[in-house]
């Protein structure tokens, strides 16, 4: 009778313990493996993994949007700048000049120039630092160079023909989208944007839709995109002491001049979740989110204001609000065309402010067969 009440005792303590194992397997895989299809991946201080080719929700598919680092609640961003500037292969230095001179000539004959002349950094490396004790990703650091905005805009011609006959994409760019942690592919520095995005959410609880400006912005012209997209260049950076430059100090300076939201009017801090990649123009993208003490209608009459004549980057805004129901509802009424990196960042920026709601739980939104076709109707690339 002992050894049968034992048995008993055992089986019950046997399946307790198989069913808080497998909880815990399953809460590490959640983690492990957000946006990779479940994998476990081993994480190591040393070697970042290749990342899946797409960025994928239940049955939301973003070929332009790759996660390569995070997703942290509070990711930080350490940019080193040196004043070495870029070096590219001649056959590009041609094109960067190129481009210029097609500029100078619109200038020339009365039309206004598409782009302006800013000095983007170009981008000598990136990396990721982890905590060895529990491999969480928490630090992504960001080597910088001297450049200019024509080299830039490199990205933005990746069709174009070389003189030797093949393009820049598949010449130089390839390697990079096939392996966007190595940057500088045979010593070139090919890389020159690096986007500080930032989700503002009002006061009344509204998340920011922004306009993009289509006569004033190189990227996601006349597209509707996350609340700020600024990118980093030497007109708007502040050097620290030892040459870094400050993260948050670029977003805030964006949440200003594209919103005309003062430091003052945030709440909190900007906080900083992911790093990602955009292959059809091989920019790397931070993902971060913001609240501001102002409701939605004072953003709607400042942005009236300010971007009256044209020349702001934002031409309109749209306001959806910030729960899981409503973003779920917009995406499915709405007749915008949305940036795939704004339906990312929507859904990063919910998990983290939500932290009860797991990506999978998420997911189960995303399922179905609108999401699988109908929905790639309303969102494109940059």
């Amino acid at each position: 009778m002992e050894f049968v009440g034992g048995a008993i005792f055992g089986a019950l303590i046997g399946v307790l313990f198989t069913s808080l194992f497998q909880k815990y397997v399953d809460n590490k895989v959640e983690w492990a493996g957000r946006f990779t299809r479940g994998k476990i991946r081993k994480l190591l201080p040393s070697k970042v993994e290749q990342p899946d080719k797409k960025f994928s929700i239940g049955d939301i598919v973003l070929e332009d949007c790759r996660l390569l680092d995070g997703i942290d609640s509070d990711y930080r961003v350490n940019i080193q700048h040196s004043d070495e500037y870029v070096h590219l292969p001649d056959d590009l230095q041609k094109l960067s000049q190129d481009i210029k001179h097609q500029n100078e000539e619109r200038e020339r004959k009365g039309e206004r120039p598409i782009f302006q002349d800013l000095k983007p950094f170009g981008i000598k490396s990136l990396h990721f630092k982890r905590d060895e004790a529990t491999g969480e990703h928490n630090v992504c650091i960001v080597r910088t160079l001297r450049s200019s905005f024509y080299n830039s805009l490199i990205t933005k011609n990746l069709n174009t023909i070389l003189p030797d006959g093949q393009t820049v994409k598949a010449k130089y760019y390839d390697q990079i989208i096939d392996n966007p942690y190595e940057l500088s592919p045979n010593n070139f520095n090919l890389i020159h944007a690096l986007g500080v995005n930032i989700l503002i959410i009002t006061k009344d609880n509204q998340a920011i839709i922004s306009k993009r400006n289509a006569q004033n912005v190189a990227s996601s012209s006349g597209m509707y995109s996350i609340s700020v997209c600024e990118h980093l260049n030497e007109e708007i950076v502040d050097f620290d002491i030892n040459r870094t430059i400050q993260a948050k100090k670029v977003a805030k300076h964006g949440i200003l001049q594209e919103l005309g939201i003062t430091e003052n009017e945030i709440i909190g801090d900007v906080k900083f979740f992911a790093v990602g990649f955009m292959p059809s123009l091989c920019h790397y993208e931070i993902i971060g989110m913001a609240y501001v003490s102002l409701d939605s209608n004072q953003i709607e009459a400042s942005i009236r204001n300010i971007a009256k004549d044209g020349s702001y980057e934002i031409s309109k805004v749209e306001f959806v609000e910030f729960t899981l129901p409503e973003v779920v509802n917009f995406f499915k009424t709405t007749n915008l065309i949305l940036t795939e990196w704004l339906v990312a960042t929507l859904i990063i920026c919910l998990q983290q402010q939500f932290s009860y709601m797991s990506f999978r739980e998420i997911a189960e939104s995303f399922r179905g067969e609108f999401w699988k076709n109908s929905f790639k109707e309303r969102v494109s690339k940059a």
